[in-house]
């Protein structure tokens, strides 16, 4: 099997990403850790080289989640010679400017860290309805969760210094010498790191290939599974890249809004999700309907569905 490191995100236990370790397992040797007790970017890419040597592996493809994506970039600049490839999912771009209030967690975390818990449950509600519809597979996640929870616990006072490296590590530069091919992946509907923010990073990365998801969750592997390992698997088995359009009559924008329609979202809420207006977005449907020849945007989901354009 082709080795795959996976690397976690700012609570920094790779315990929290067992789903993505079961998934990605059955393609991949899959090697991953949970983050140490590091102060900069440069201690975590030692740790993954550390990860590597421990498993006889000389070349991996690199998987970053989230903060785990910066490490990543880092890792991959540093020592092109181990990375044979680069998947970013939730990726920050560089020197993201956390919103205020995470920024007074990251500056006291012992006061702020109980509180940013407390307050996940209301925070995350309505990614999670979005992400798993089921309330069974949603209390089997917090349940999972919970069980992980006295094994693994989480430091606030590492997530703090990790959520002060997001904002002051420049990877711009870093960005710019990576040779390895890279796959940037992100949820249309992330609310903890807008897709913007991904596509900018995409845009610095020389040979990189950037995917929308659909869907609001982070973290990628939480709800339909299959959207984010198509895209994988398309990347590595050198398909046809996302933001081109094959032998689709739609253009990548317009692909993008009719999944979106296809999962449920008004017109108001894709112009969120895809930060334009929503004068754009009817704009794009009408076109949509228009290529499509189709009447209505049920319609023009189900024929796409069905046709494979989506």
């Amino acid at each position: 099997m082709t080795p795959l490191i996976l690397i976690p995100g700012i609570q920094g236990r790779w315990e929290y990403m067992r789903p993505a370790v079961d998934v990605l397992s059955r393609d991949f040797q899959v090697m991953t850790f949970s983050l140490g007790d590091a102060t900069t970017l440069d201690d975590y890419v030692a740790q993954v080289a550390r990860t590597l040597d421990a498993n006889q592996v000389d070349r991996a493809i690199v998987c970053g989640v989230s903060f785990g994506g910066l490490i990543a970039v880092r890792f991959a600049a540093a020592h092109p010679d181990r990375a044979s490839a680069l998947v970013l999912a939730s990726t920050p771009k560089p020197r993201l400017r956390l919103r205020r209030r995470h920024q007074l967690y990251a500056q006291l975390p012992w006061i702020f860290g109980p509180l940013f818990l407390a307050e996940a449950p209301l925070r995350l509600h309505a990614e999670m309805v979005s992400a798993m519809p089921s309330w069974r597979a949603r209390w089997a996640l917090r349940l999972g969760v919970l069980r992980t929870l006295p094994g693994a616990p989480v430091s606030f006072s590492r997530m703090a210094m990790r959520a002060r490296l997001i904002m002051a590590t420049d990877l711009t530069a870093d960005c710019g010498r990576i040779t390895a091919p890279t796959l940037v992946m992100h949820r249309v509907g992330d609310r903890a790191v807008p897709i913007a923010a991904g596509r900018e990073l995409a845009s610095l990365l020389p040979n990189a290939r950037f995917v929308p998801l659909a869907g609001d969750s982070h973290i990628p592997w939480v709800g339909d599974q299959r959207e984010p390992l198509r895209a994988l698997a398309g990347f590595l088995h050198g398909d046809a890249p996302a933001e081109t359009n094959g032998h689709s009559p739609l253009s990548v924008r317009e692909t993008e809004v009719l999944r979106l329609v296809a999962n449920g979202l008004s017109n108001r809420e894709i112009a969120t999700s895809l930060v334009v207006s929503e004068h754009t977005v009817h704009r794009h449907v009408a076109n949509i309907l228009r290529k499509l020849a189709q009447s209505s945007r049920a319609a023009a989901a189900a024929h796409a569905t069905r046709a494979g354009l989506i």
